[in-house]
């Protein structure tokens, strides 16, 4: 009668155990990398489309102010207020003079980035940049004709 005899599978259930604590433990852990990765992507592509709608707005500004005076030569502009969640956002305006089928016309090169570092040297994991590029033909100063 020995009362103190072991159970044959007892250290077999242990190993079962440890095998699903491991099994769980590395799903947990892909979960988790997979949710960081998501998240990361979609504020990614959250910046991509707010570069994108800088960028647009930085097609008008040069449009109108080229409608205003054929001597605008751009200008770079730095928003506080609109894109504050944003490190360092960036508009820059560069004109120049082009020819285009023999026409006086100017390039338009407009610029727009989010996330830049302070140091252009140091590039951000998170900086994205659009750039657009276009021509507009100038039109001639309108001359006063004497009326007869």
């Amino acid at each position: 009668m020995n009362k103190l005899r072991r159970k044959p599978h007892s250290g077999a259930l242990l190993i079962c155990v440890l095998v699903c604590l491991l099994v769980a433990s590395a799903m947990v852990t892909a979960t988790t990398r997979s949710a960081l990765q998501s998240r990361r992507d979609v504020r990614l592509q959250h910046q991509m489309r707010q570069t994108e709608l800088l960028l647009d707005a930085g097609v008008l500004r040069a449009a109108s102010q080229l409608q205003r005076s054929n001597d605008y030569e751009g200008e770079t502009w730095r928003p506080k207020n609109a894109l504050a969640r944003f490190h360092n956002p960036s508009l820059q305006i560069r004109i120049s003079a082009g020819k285009q089928n023999k026409k006086d016309s100017r390039r338009i090169e407009v610029i727009a980035s989010l996330g830049a570092a302070d140091d252009p040297t140091q590039l951000s994991a998170s900086q994205t940049q659009r750039t657009h590029t276009f021509f507009i033909e100038l039109s001639p100063t309108p001359q006063s004709s004497s009326a007869e």
